[in-house]
């Protein structure tokens, strides 16, 4: 008990969670956390409940995100929420459904069958007799039957009857007319009998014309072969005079050739001489062009001594250097480290080294200075003398190469063109003749291949005219074949046509006779399809709302009426109610009145609700022993609340009886004394 808002539905909500996973409010599941509750805490539903003889534990959790846990007497823990709701559906032995619609009565729902409309309190009805699979198969048999298609007819089938027997008349015909015509191989045969008469004549035509062809070519070939026998004796002569000729002028080109050797060598060695001369015209000038340096101003050698007086010089600069910075009076000294005289007794020997010292510095960077002066001289020298003597050697060699080569005398020798000329003529002469030679060699081979194709043509004159003998088919013979051949082939066209056009019709009356058949088969099939709409149509019928479906809740109605009616008496009620055909009750009072439900007072239309409920509830739920009532009281007045009161004490001994548990979930302080043991919130 409690006011509104203080979380007495929160409880029902509870137990229906923890046993069905569904809390049934708004949001997701943290939103059931009590807004004043820390965002870290923990939250959780866990109910406890004997059924079956074990003890079982359900916790599920809202926060944070872990797996429901179903603990059972003896038996593994099961989590997840969809094994634990299975394990419960099966072990409760009733589905959820059932058990929200009879078990955990939601607010306002006690009393809410009576109050529908007749098509809302048959939908709900059903669903409690669970027939709402027959609208399941009522929707599923129209989506098969929409989905069924009615064949296409292809065609009219008495136009095609009319088509298929005309077809049939053509074909007769041209069997009548290919019945009167000789057979195809009649026709060939005695085609081919002609056409042998006829080939005969034309291969006597065509041998007779290769025969003019060959004797032509026979006559052309013997008077090829007497040019070309002609030629080869001309050239013949012509090679032996060259042959003549070349070994007449054999000396003079040996001759030439030897002076040509003796021209080339002069040449060269003029060659090798004017190179000569040009290098040493080079040389000569780069010796004279070469100029030897200068010595610097007071030069002396760049040797030791120098160096040493350098060094020297060097060494006391830095002697003076280092004495002034040590007994500088700035430095803080105040005595020398070694001989310990007091700084104010060197001062004098201080100030005359200072004095002193810029003149030896200038003295010895002016030694430095000319002392690098003249190592840079004595380097140019060296560089100036191993230039000119480099020179020097070629020159010497140079001389020495010149004198080394023949002096020659090319004047006693033939001009140079002139021998070039004798050397070119043998070369022309060896040429022709070798040209010459070849020429004369192929006119050999192809006087001796004609020879043998003249043999051949001849042979095959011969042979020509012995089968020409042998031919005995006349000019008149082969015309009259030929005759025959025409009239023949038009004879064997028309056959041909004939035979196609009976082909045609035997197409035409297959196809005509496969549509026929497809407009048969397809008539048959559309007959059968619309036989089995037909035939579902009816079945379908069957499962409508108001069919069996509305029937099968009738009946169940009507067999709750008798434990209504037992709950009724229980409650004290004084009227009994049979099932309508509405799927509603009508009262019938104890002197015959009969008035609809929905007619009767507040008071009697509780009694009604709870008696139905009770009655339906031990058909569907009664081995649960255990109902929950969320809100009874809602939207009742004081009238209706005095009369549910009643009910109520009048139910609490039937409840006892049985071993039930009622749980009331209500904000009436008036209720109390009904129950057993209540709870304020």
């Amino acid at each position: 008990m409690g006011p509104n808002g203080s979380g007495k539905s929160n409880i029902l909500n509870a137990i229906r969670w923890a046993l069905t996973g569904d809390p049934q409010n708004a949001g997701v599941k943290t939103d059931n956390i009590c807004q004043l509750a820390d965002a870290t805490e923990r939250s959780s539903v866990a109910l406890r409940f004997r059924h079956g003889g074990a003890d079982v534990l359900v916790t599920r959790y809202l926060r944070p995100a872990t797996k429901s846990v179903l603990e059972i007497d003896g038996s593994p823990t099961i989590t997840g929420d969809v094994a634990i709701n299975a394990a419960i559906q099966e072990m409760l032995g009733i589905d959820f459904d059932l058990l929200n619609a009879l078990v955990l009565v939601s607010q306002g729902d006690i009393f809410g069958f009576l109050a529908k409309t007749p098509a809302k309190r048959a939908e709900a009805l059903q669903k409690m007799f669970r027939t709402d699979c027959a609208e399941r198969i009522h929707s599923a048999l129209g989506q098969f039957m929409s989905g069924v298609e009615l064949p296409a007819v292809p065609g009219n089938r008495d136009e095609a009857v009319r088509a298929l027997e005309a077809a049939l008349s053509r074909h007769r015909e041209v069997r009548e007319k290919l019945q009167q015509r000789r057979s195809l191989e009649e026709l060939r045969n005695d085609s081919a009998a002609a056409w042998r008469v006829y080939e005969t004549w034309q291969a006597h035509q065509s041998w007779t014309q290769h025969l003019q062809h060959v004797v032509a070519q026979l006559a052309e070939a013997e008077k090829a072969q007497a040019a070309r026998q002609d030629g080869m004796e001309r050239m013949a002569a012509e090679v032996a005079r060259l042959e003549e000729s070349l070994q007449g002028a054999r000396p003079d080109y040996e001759q030439a050739k030897a002076s040509l050797a003796v021209l080339a060598h002069y040449e060269r060695v003029a060659k090798k001489r004017e190179e000569i001369h040009a290098k040493l015209a080079i040389r000569r000038r780069e010796l004279a062009q070469l100029v030897p340096p200068t010595p610097p101003e007071g030069y002396r050698p760049a040797d030791d001594a120098f160096r040493n007086e350098l060094q020297a010089m060097a060494n006391a600069l830095t002697a003076d250097e280092q004495f002034v910075s040590s007994f500088d009076p700035a430095s803080g000294r105040v005595e020398c480290p070694c001989c310990r005289t007091p700084v104010s007794v060197l001062q004098p020997r201080l100030e005359e080294v200072r004095k002193a010292l810029p003149e030896k510095t200038a003295a010895y960077r002016r030694s430095s200075a000319h002392y690098h002066r003249c190592v840079e001289y004595e380097r140019q020298a060296s560089l100036y003398q191993r230039e000119r003597q480099r020179l020097e050697d070629q020159i010497r060699q140079l001389h020495a190469e010149d004198a080394s080569l023949q002096t020659l005398t090319p004047e006693a020798l033939q001009p140079k063109a002139e021998l070039e000329g004798k050397i070119r003529a043998y070369a022309d002469y060896e040429a022709q003749l070798a040209t010459f030679r070849k020429t004369l060699e192929e006119w050999r081979l192809s006087h001796a291949r004609q020879e043998s194709s003249i043999r051949e043509l001849r042979a095959q004159k011969q042979r020509i005219e012995q089968t020409l003998a042998s031919v005995s088919v006349t000019e008149a013979d082969a015309a009259d074949a030929q005759a025959r051949l025409t009239r023949l082939e038009a004879e064997e066209a028309e056959l041909l046509n004939l035979q196609a056009s009976e082909h045609a019709v035997q197409v035409e009356v297959a196809r005509w006779r496969e549509r026929l058949e497809a407009i048969d088969e397809a008539m048959r099939k559309a007959a059968r399809a619309r036989a089995l709409l037909r035939h579902l149509g009816e079945v379908r019928s069957l499962f409508h709302k108001d069919a069996a479906p509305r029937f099968v809740a009738q009946a169940n109605l009507s067999a709750l009426c008798h434990g209504t009616n037992e709950y009724l008496e229980l409650l004290g009620a004084e009227f009994r109610v049979s099932a309508s055909e509405g799927l509603s009750f009508n009262a019938v009072f104890a002197d015959g009145r009969l008035q609809p439900a929905e007619r009767l007072s507040g008071g009697q239309k509780v009694a009604l609700a709870l008696a139905f409920r009770l009655a339906a509830y031990f058909v569907y739920a009664g081995d649960l022993a255990f109902v929950a009532l969320d809100e009874p009281t809602a939207y009742l007045d004081a009238a209706t609340l005095d009369s549910l009161k009643g009910t109520l004490e009048h139910l609490r001994g039937m409840i006892n009886s049985r071993g039930m548990q009622m749980l009331l979930i209500t904000h009436e302080a008036a209720l109390q004394p009904c129950f057993d043991n209540v709870i304020s919130l």
